[in-house]
This record gives C-alpha cells, structure tokens and sequence, in this order.
C-alpha cells in the first residue's frame, strides 16, 4: 500500500526545510507529528501538496499557568548587561539593587529569585527586568545603570517555606522581613472546599491520572508519581530521569493531586494520594512547550498508559494539532481538565477553551493569606467577582462560557523540589494551574466511588461520564457561570 502523505511529504515539503524530528504517535488514530526549520510563508504555500488530514501549524509557544512561573526556570537568571559597543542592552552598571532578605526569626534565606523593575528616568512607561538568586546569607545584588534607570519595584519569590512578597521602591542595603508558610497540614482550605472531611490516603484508589507539565520532582512524598520521560521538540525521551522537573512548577500540580505527606509533619497532602499519577514533561529548563510535544504527551498518556483524566496546567493560542490529539483521548476515554489561564480576566486560553475538555476558573478565599504578599494581587477590583462564603474569581483569572467548574487557585501550598537541606519542600504559587490540579483531584476522588464508571469501559462514553460528573457536583459559590462555570469542583 503506498504512503501517499510520506510520497507528498517528501516530495514537496522536506526538500524546503530543515527536518528536526519525525516522531509517530500512539493510540486508536494514527498520528505522525514533524517538527520542521522553514520558511513559515513558503511552507503555507506548499499545503495544498499534501494530504487533506494533514495539519501545518508554526510553533505555539505554551506557558505554565502560575503567576511568576517563568522566572523558575534555569536557575539563575541571568542579569542583562551593557552591549560590547556601549549600547544600553540591559540594565548596565553602576549601581544595585541590594537587598537581604531574613525569615522571621532573623535566618537568611537563601535560593529566593529576586526580580527588579527598573524603570527609565524621563519615562511614564519604558521598563525592564532582571533578577538573581540570594546566597547563603540572603544576600542579593542586582546591578543597573543609576544614570539610565531607577528601581520601582523587587518581586521575591523564595523557593521554600515562607510566602512571596514584593518591595516597592527598593533601597540599597535594605532588609526584607519573610513570613513562614503555615504547617497546618495535611488537608489546607482549598481541600476542605472540595467537601472531603479530611485527608484520605486512598482517594482516587484505582485511578489512572496523567500530568502534562514541568516533570516531577524528586520530592519524598511523590516517590510514587512516576515520570514517564520528556517529549521535547518532537522527540520522546523515556525515563525516570527525563521527567524530573525542570522548574517546580509540576512538582507542586503534583502535589496538589497526590502529595503523601509523613504522618505528623503538618505538610499538606493531594486530594487523590492513592491515584496513580504519570507525568510526562513537555518544558525544558530553557525554553517553553509547544503544541506539537503536547500533543504527543497526551497520546501517549491516553494510550499508552490509559490515563482516566489527564491534567493540562498550561496555556496558549489554540491549536489544530493539539485539539485534535485531545478529540481522539477523549474517545479513547481519557478526559482532559485544563486551566483556564492567567490573562486577568480574558477569554479562556486553549487548551482549556476545546469543548473536549473541562476548563477549570480559580479561585480565591478572603483571609487566607497574610495582607501585604503577593497573593494580595489576586483580589478582585469589582462586587460582582465576589461569592458567597469569602470566595472571589482571582482577578487573574480568566473567565467566560467556556468554563466547567472551578477550584482554589490563589495562595495554594504544595510540593516543590528544593535544593537546600532542611524538611521536605513546599511553596506558595497562584494561578489557574493550581485550580485545574484541585479539580482533577476532587473528580478523580469522586470517580473512584463510583461503581457505575469503575465498570465503564474506555471509551468516549466513559469519558463523557467523568465530565458530567464534574459539572453535576459542582457547587455553586455564588458567582455567575461564566466567572466559575458549574460551580466549585467537588468530591461529594
């Protein structure tokens, strides 16, 4: 039988561009995903020489839907510096912005990213960044042009056990003060808005959840998560090592599913410890996922290992390649839930815009967090983002008909890899990232219950029951369905 897409493809596409991969996805429908270097116009041009299933697409690049969740990636960051010729390519030199940053009982903090806003002097609006990691003192310094610019503001963001802040107008020299993460674990509040009574080590029992995000780990209390590799640039790498985690971002949706804490420590568990979790990395340490390696993630997850519901923490432009990778898991019985996105109020970010997917809002509660931390950002400027209870729509949330239900996702604690000794790590994150691991959570709790779905044989059927089940047991806070869809995602 002759490849009639292989003979077109070689014949009109591969002699104009450079082929970086090739790689055949699994699953019911064929799948075959090329990750070519070429000219964008001529490569348009020359789509009507293949097959009508055929689908190109330039890259798309995908972000993790936690605030700030970029700045986690390769440590450190590097510090802009003037140009070889004298240009102004960053913030030069000169003067720094120095800062010391102690924990409440005096202790340096160390392995906090620190980023400054600099802002240029005789400008209302020209801005620019950069940011290092504090040492072993808590000490960091980030150098700029005085002459050129003037600091306006410092983000901190520790990597472990205190609560992010930002400085406004930052001195030289000048100390700042970090408040401890609480240890009240292991259920936090936004577990018990799911309706659980407390934590249970055996909710999700007999469930298959697959992530899609940064890798997992390594992290004590998900040694049970398993990494099944990195898909990266149309390339699939197998192993445990491939899908440790590039950043922490992974590490802390993992957790949100699936933490198994130590008996007493006071850290916080997952909603479903006793699912089985697989992850599959889609972001390097130095770049951003794409549609392509997504879409391979999920196939595989799907197929390969017949993931019931599969965790989508990211966000983008939509995508042919990708939705149609999330159609054909949704046959095979897999539901994906993804998070809505972080663009402060827009429309609902793809993936999570598909209808084959379940589109998860986040949420904030009043009081949970202490005043002045950059959690703060999350309320919202207007009355109708309120609900009943203490409960808002996060002011970055984004919202509209596209919505399924929604879950925590302001001031959330979980798991996160950690470098420094001490106790195992966690840290503070917000965003629709955290929201969408809520709501898997709390739905694979659910369906691990429910007998009906248990007997249910993998199919889009079964699928289907799952996102009813979702939407059906949703509980509503309050706040008009396009801010939180069916309500918030519940286990009972």
């Amino acid at each position: 039988m002759v490849d009639l897409f292989a003979m077109r493809l070689s014949r009109s596409i591969l002699p104009n561009a450079d082929l970086v991969s090739d790689v055949a996805g699994g699953g019911a429908v064929s799948r075959r995903v090329l990750v070519v270097d070429a000219d964008p116009e001529e490569l348009a041009a020359k789509r009507q020489d293949l097959t009508t299933d055929a689908v190109i697409e330039p890259e798309k690049p995908r972000v993790p839907a936690a605030l700030g969740a970029a700045l986690r990636f390769a440590p450190p960051i590097p510090v802009p510096v003037p140009a070889a010729d004298g240009g102004a390519a960053g913030p030069g030199v000169g003067g720094s912005v120095s800062l010391l940053l102690r924990g409440p009982e005096g202790e340096p903090v160390q392995g906090a990213v620190v980023v400054a806003t600099l802002l240029k002097r005789g400008s209302a609006s020209e801005t620019c960044a950069a940011g290092s990691r504090s040492d072993a003192g808590g000490r960091v310094a980030i150098p700029f042009d005085p002459d050129i610019w003037m600091p306006v503001a410092a983000a901190v963001t520790p990597e472990n056990g205190y609560w992010g802040t930002s400085v406004r107008s930052p001195q030289g020299g000048q100390t700042v003060q970090l408040l401890r993460l609480p240890r009240r674990g292991p259920f936090g509040w936004w577990q018990l808005l799911s309706g659980m009574p407390s934590y249970d080590i055996s909710a999700g029992q007999g469930l298959v959840v697959g992530v899609v995000d940064t890798g997992v780990g390594p992290h004590p209390y998900l040694d049970h998560v398993l990494p099944v590799g990195a898909f990266l640039n149309g390339r699939f790498m197998p192993g445990v090592e491939e899908g440790r985690d590039a950043s922490d971002h992974g590490t802390h949706v993992s957790g949100l599913i699936a933490a198994r804490p130590a008996p007493g420590s006071g850290d916080y568990g997952g909603m479903s410890p006793g699912a089985e979790v697989r992850m599959a990395r889609v972001f390097a340490p130095d770049r951003l996922a794409n549609q392509g390696d997504i879409a391979l993630a999920v196939s595989s997850l799907a197929s390969t290992y017949n993931a019931d519901l599969i965790n989508l923490s990211l966000a983008g432009e939509a995508s042919e390649i990708e939705q149609d990778a999330i159609i054909v898991a949704r046959r095979e019985g897999s539901l994906c839930v993804a998070a809505a996105g972080n663009g402060g109020g827009g429309p609902v970010s793809a993936p999570a815009s598909y209808p084959e997917c379940a589109a998860v809002s986040a949420l904030g509660l009043l009081g949970s967090f202490p005043p002045d931390i950059d959690a703060s950002a999350s309320l919202p400027g207007t009355l109708d983002r309120f609900g009943v209870g203490g409960l808002y729509l996060a002011a970055f949330s984004n919202a509209g008909p596209d919505l399924a239900c929604a879950a925590a996702g302001a001031a959330v604690i979980s798991t996160v890899p950690g470098s420094l000794p001490g106790s195992p790590a966690y840290a503070e994150m917000s965003g629709t990232s955290m929201a969408a691991p809520l709501a898997v959570g709390a739905l694979a709790a659910l369906l691990s219950r429910d007998a009906t779905y248990r007997a249910m044989p993998r199919s889009a059927a079964r699928a289907d029951y799952a996102a009813a089940a979702l939407a059906s047991r949703a509980m509503a806070v309050g706040l008009a369905r396009v801010f939180a869809g069916a309500g918030l995602a519940r286990a009972r």
